[in-house]
């Protein structure tokens, strides 16, 4: 893996994570 596909792979992770805590919230 690249550092770009790290990068990527922990900027999906994180994307998900708000997500599911935005819509926790709401």
């Amino acid at each position: 893996m690249t550092n770009g596909e790290k990068q990527a792979d922990e900027i999906l992770a994180l994307q998900s994570i708000f997500d599911q805590k935005f819509r926790l919230m709401n």
